[in-house]
Formats: C-alpha cells, sequence, structure tokens
C-alpha cells in the first residue's frame, strides 16, 4: 500500500522547478496566453526541455494546476482515470468523492469523460489548468484516447489541458482547431533563443 500510495503521489505532483535553472519567461507568458484554449499541445523530442518548461510554469502561475505524470499503465483508461481523479481531489477538495470508478469500471470511455466534465462544471468555476506529461506513451491505447479526445470536447470552458510529448496527442486536433481551442508549441519555440543562451 505504502508503495502505491508513493506511486500515486509521483504521479500527481509537478516537478519542483530548481530555480537555479533559466527561468523561460517567454514561453511560461505564451502558455499563459493560450489558457483560454481548450488544448495546449507541446510535442519535441527528447532534450528539449518539455517537462522543466511545465514545471517553471507551474511555478510561476497564479492559475491552479492538476498534474499527470503519464506511464504506459495508463493506455488502460480507468487507471488514466483515476490517477487524474486524484489529481484534481488533491488541488480541489470539494470534490472528493463524487467519482466512484469502481462503479464504474463497465462505462466506455466517452461517457466516463462526460461524467468528468459534470462534475468538474459542478463544482469548480476556478479557471484552471490539467498537465499531461508523456502523453506520447498512450498514444496507442484508443480507449484513454477517447476519453482525452470526448473530455475536450464537453470540459467547461474553465478547463485547459496541457498535453507534452515526444509526440503530438492523437486526438481531433482539426476539430479544435476549427473552433480557435488548439495551441501549440514545437522544437523551434522550445529551442533556447540567444538571449537565453546568453543567461543561462
Amino acid at each position: 500500500m505504502a508503495k502505491l500510495d508513493s506511486v500515486l503521489r509521483h504521479a500527481i505532483t509537478a516537478p519542483t522547478f530548481d530555480q537555479t535553472k533559466l527561468h523561460r519567461d517567454r514561453l511560461v507568458d505564451e502558455l499563459h496566453a493560450d489558457i483560454p484554449r481548450k488544448l495546449i499541445a507541446i510535442a519535441a523530442p527528447p532534450g528539449y526541455g518539455k517537462t522543466t518548461l511545465l514545471a517553471d510554469f507551474t511555478a510561476h502561475t497564479e492559475l491552479p494546476v492538476c498534474w499527470v505524470r503519464i506511464t504506459e499503465a495508463d493506455r488502460d483508461v480507468l487507471r488514466f482515470a483515476s490517477i487524474l481523479n486524484n489529481s484534481l481531489q488533491k488541488r480541489f477538495r470539494r470534490i472528493k468523492d463524487e467519482i466512484d470508478l469502481e462503479k464504474l469500471f463497465s462505462t466506455p470511455p466517452e461517457a466516463l469523460a462526460h461524467i468528468f466534465a459534470e462534475v468538474i462544471d459542478a463544482n469548480i468555476s476556478d479557471t484552471f489548468v490539467i498537465v499531461l506529461d508523456d502523453i506520447h506513451l498512450i498514444n496507442s491505447s484508443k480507449s484513454t484516447l477517447a476519453f482525452i479526445d470526448t473530455m475536450l470536447e464537453v470540459l467547461p470552458e474553465q478547463v485547459t489541458l496541457i498535453a507534452a510529448g515526444r509526440e503530438v496527442i492523437e486526438v481531433s486536433l482539426a476539430r479544435l482547431m476549427a473552433a480557435g481551442d488548439l495551441g501549440g508549441m514545437g522544437p523551434q519555440d522550445l529551442a533556447l533563443t540567444r538571449d537565453e543562451i546568453i543567461d543561462v
């Protein structure tokens, strides 16, 4: 049980931003500018500082942030939903016990997403962010992607998902783009500028 609790705590806790590292205010400001959108997709190869940027953002934003560190085990949609539920409960105590996943084990991913959206809409009026780090690890999971894709369609407007990984999250990007609900960053955006290199 202690090991399980440790794994869960790690999964829903944002990495501490090392204050000795470069604060990338340019990119943090860009993330803030995109917050009204439903999805901010960040995709780049290893070494571009995706997780460090999100830790930087979390440390410097006034918005509530719910963090999910994704593993290959999250290809199981119920496990992913459980981690997300715990992350939401950690940040917003008032939704504790609102979602009983044990009773929803056979619920289709799309219906499960609607339940999450309804609970969030009924209990959280704050603008907030859900960070999904290492999203590429679940790009082969149809069920987990269906859950996330439906959430992006039905979540209330106060919620923004930031999905970061080595690949772009495989959801309905065209739909989101057409609605003006898609922001993003790639390797060129994440690369250090000349001024940032001097500051390092």
